[in-house]
């Protein structure tokens, strides 16, 4: 009942059904309840339900508590949830670790983990496991992971294998991935679409693709536009746009 009001929209409802069902000893009515409070900001209230459903050997509880304490740095009590859920088979929680694991530098276990969940079907996995092998030379078999997980509707994927196929030089297949990507929102993608419609001179419409993906955020497609604003001399809204870039890398540390 809770999920079902919480799937119309009734949330102060739902949350009362979730504690009743919380509170008689349901795990999964624990741990929906603790997203419930999480997407509120209720993050205290949120943690103290995972816990106790983790506790009470929850998988998908132990994998959101791990990630909870993953992103506020507490890494060792993490890795142990986040392991627990692992090796019970949660497919999340094994991309969730093997992250952490390629974080801190142990690139073999984070391979062995990646595999086991892009096996389980996460296109995530599959995406991170590509660029663990690509960034290791093995190119062939980071594009069959790729390609398996843009097939599967990864937007990430589509970005990543669309680039390797441009690299080499095979643009009709990289353009109908990028532009999958793009018209899916990716704005990674957005940008590179309108690199490479650039670079053959279609240049209305890679304008188009990279003032999409700037006025979305990205900052590469910022840069790039503001330097194809100034060689047609329209060097005000360049200068916009390069301090618009800046101040996005400002905010985000870089």
């Amino acid at each position: 009942l809770a999920r079902m009001l919480l799937e119309r929209g009734e949330l102060a409802e739902a949350e009362t059904w979730y504690r009743r069902a919380s509170k008689a000893g349901s795990t999964l009515a624990m741990h929906n309840l603790g997203w419930l409070l999480e997407n509120r900001g209720e993050s205290a209230e949120a943690e103290v339900w995972w816990r106790r459903a983790a506790e009470d050997g929850s998988d998908f509880a132990m994998n959101s508590l791990g990630w909870m304490l993953m992103e506020r740095g507490e890494l060792a009590e993490a890795e142990t949830w986040l392991r627990r859920a692992a090796e019970n088979g949660t497919t999340l929680a094994m991309y969730s670790l093997a992250r952490m694991l390629l974080e801190r530098g142990e690139l073999a276990e984070a391979e062995t983990w990646y595999r086991r969940a892009s096996k389980a079907g996460s296109t995530l996995a599959m995406h991170n496991l590509g660029w663990l092998l690509e960034n290791r030379g093995e190119s062939a078999e980071a594009e069959v992971w790729w390609r398996r997980a843009a097939e599967d509707g990864s937007d990430f994927a589509m970005n990543s294998l669309g680039c390797k196929l441009m690299e080499r030089g095979e643009l009709a297949e990289a353009e109908t991935w990028l532009r999958r990507a793009a018209e899916n929102g990716n704005t990674l993608a957005m940008y590179n679409l309108g690199w490479l419609l650039e670079d053959r001179g279609e240049l209305a419409e890679a304008e188009t693709w990279l003032r999409r993906a700037a006025e979305s955020g990205e900052v590469l497609a910022m840069r790039h536009l503001a330097r194809t604003l100034e060689q047609r001399g329209e060097s005000a809204e360049a200068e916009t746009w390069h301090r618009r870039a800046a101040e996005a890398e400002r905010a985000s540390g870089q």
